[in-house]
């Protein structure tokens, strides 16, 4: 029966080795992948900003595009857009609104307003929202996703609405493709 034991023992710490030798391998990979990725961001004229180890950023005009390193390439995470309303008095705070890859067809749309607005009779207006809303690429309003949760074809209306106040669809769509041909450009 020890036999079996000594056996057993062998086979886990083989199996533990291996397993170790094929993270270091794949991390060895990814990093000489980040050196490749940083090259091509070069040549097509991007600063690329490291944010960890697996992910790193572009920013592009007043947009900033986030990426995964992965060994065989790059993929889309993010798009964080900071936005001004017109015609708004921020006292303070700030609006972003980001666009990420839901699944395969859908995009979720999400607006961070931190601002306190002062309106026009001097009055303060905290803003305070996360909202957000799954649509497919069109990014129109006939293309919300519609969730089981109470409420949330209000809720995404409501985002929809706020972000809006900010960005067209027309411009949402603008920011994704960009997104997609530098993702392009950075697996060359």
């Amino acid at each position: 029966m020890s036999r079996y034991k000594d056996n057993k023992a062998k086979a886990i710490i083989a199996i533990t080795i291996m397993c170790i030798v094929a993270v270091f391998s794949l991390t060895a990979c990814a990093s000489g992948n980040m050196t490749s990725i940083k090259e091509k961001a070069k040549e097509n004229g991007y600063d690329l900003e490291s944010v960890d180890n697996r992910t790193v950023c572009v920013e592009d005009g007043d947009a900033k595009y986030y990426y995964n390193i992965w060994i065989f390439g790059v993929s889309f995470d993010r798009c964080e857009i900071k936005v001004e309303e017109e015609g708004v008095e921020v006292k303070k705070g700030e609006a972003i609104i980001s666009i990420e890859n839901e699944n395969r067809n859908k995009v979720r749309v999400t607006v961070h307003d931190s601002r306190v607005l002062i309106n026009d009779d001097g009055y303060e207006e905290e803003q305070y929202a996360v909202r957000y809303y799954i649509c497919d690429k069109k990014f129109d309003a006939s293309s919300i996703e519609s969730k089981t949760v109470i409420d949330s074809d209000v809720k995404a209306e409501k985002a929809y609405k706020h972000v809006e106040r900010f960005l067209t669809t027309e411009e949402l769509k603008d920011y994704y493709n960009n997104a997609l041909i530098i993702r392009e450009q950075l697996n060359g």
